[in-house]
């Protein structure tokens, strides 16, 4: 365990220098530390998608970013769908190690699989989209940052949000921010790191998702929370939208869930992978436990060494401060309604000071 853990302090020796991660390529009908048997189908021959955004090869240009709600951004065949959600269902509710760490990423409870993924809606990818994937290894959910090929069947939620990988049931959330990003992985022909999307959550509940028929496309009307039999004209009034780009060191306007409230409990805090100057180099899978008691939060790393600190709490945002000898860390936050984290460590000592984005949920 890097940060938090490292006895006296929590920065590594060595520079700092322009922060660089991995983002790993998955191809269609592929898979990496699958949670599940496969409940999905991809597409191998997806028609290419054009947008109006200029291409550009500088790793600091911005990304275009799409409303998951977008009419044409999603594909599909006309009453069929690419994904089987009660085959992923039902293997959850045969592994519940598998099933507790599947919540964990989309934030419910267990119990709650069933339920909510009848809320999910079965679409397959238009464009290489970026997601955090998170594979099942050593027992817990890890990270990835991805892209995902144009024709991987996902599940998307009400807002749009691409929420499982269908082929592999693992589950996914938005990217983390990356910048200089070296893209590692089998590349497809058409890959470009010029042509990748990013799709954000729709700021309304999605009714009927456009879906472009992948055989014909021509577009179709798709209720969402149903597989195919529920298929019909596109709404009146859709026009098909082009992504917009955002600027910055490939970074996203992400539109969020209504914040929540820090309430008393456990949460399990991920990590994001990279390489942080005088943090040193955090790997995937890397994770720490927090438990907030009242105005007391608690900190604990891999190898059990402990930092206590106090939180304070506004609303849907949180901050927290602590040391351990002479290293001192603040953790910035915010949860959304579902008991999401995002937040940034920020950690001071030794002369060096370094942050690192982090991701989390309520147990």
């Amino acid at each position: 365990m890097l940060l938090l853990g490292i006895g006296g302090g929590l920065l590594l020796a060595g520079g700092g220098g322009d922060e660089k991660r991995e983002v790993f390529l998955e191809p269609v009908n592929s898979a990496t530390n699958a949670f599940t048997e496969p409940a999905g189908t991809d597409v191998s021959a997806m028609p290419a998608t054009t947008t109006t955004t200029p291409p550009t090869t500088s790793a600091q240009a911005g990304i275009p970013v799409v409303s998951g709600a977008t009419a044409g951004l999603y594909g599909g065949s006309l009453n069929q769908a690419s994904c089987d959600p009660e085959k992923l269902v039902t293997f959850l509710e045969q592994n519940p190690d598998k099933a507790a760490a599947w919540a964990g990423v989309v934030g419910i409870r267990p119990s709650e699989i069933r339920s909510y993924v009848a809320t999910l809606t079965p679409v397959v990818l238009r464009s290489d989209t970026r997601v955090t994937n998170h594979g099942w290894q050593n027992g817990r959910a890890v990270p990835i940052p991805a892209v995902l090929q144009s024709g991987t069947a996902v599940l998307v939620d009400r807002y749009g949000q691409p929420v499982a990988k269908c082929y592999c049931g693992n589950p996914l959330s938005a990217p983390a921010p990356v910048s200089n990003p070296t893209y590692t992985g089998k590349r497809w022909p058409q890959f470009s790191p010029t042509t990748i999307t990013v799709i954000n959550q729709s700021t309304t509940v999605v009714n009927v998702f456009v879906v472009v028929d992948v055989q014909t496309g021509r577009e179709f009307g798709r209720p969402a929370g149903t597989t195919g039999a529920s298929d019909g004209p596109a709404p009146a009034g859709t026009t098909p939208s082009t992504p917009t780009t955002t600027t910055g060191p490939n970074r996203s306007t992400t539109t969020t869930r209504p914040p929540g409230k820090l309430v008393d409990g456990a949460y399990t805090i991920a990590l994001v992978p990279g390489s942080y100057g005088g943090c040193g180099e955090v790997t995937a899978g890397e994770q720490v436990q927090m438990t907030v008691q009242g105005d007391t939060l608690v900190i604990i790393g891999a190898d059990g060494v402990t930092y206590t600190g106090s939180v304070e709490r506004t609303g849907g945002t949180f901050r927290w401060e602590g040391s351990e000898g002479a290293v001192s860390a603040v953790l910035d936050g915010r949860i959304d309604n579902t008991g999401y984290v995002t937040a940034t460590f920020t950690v001071t000592g030794s002369g060096q000071s370094c942050s690192i984005p982090v991701t989390g949920q309520r147990n």
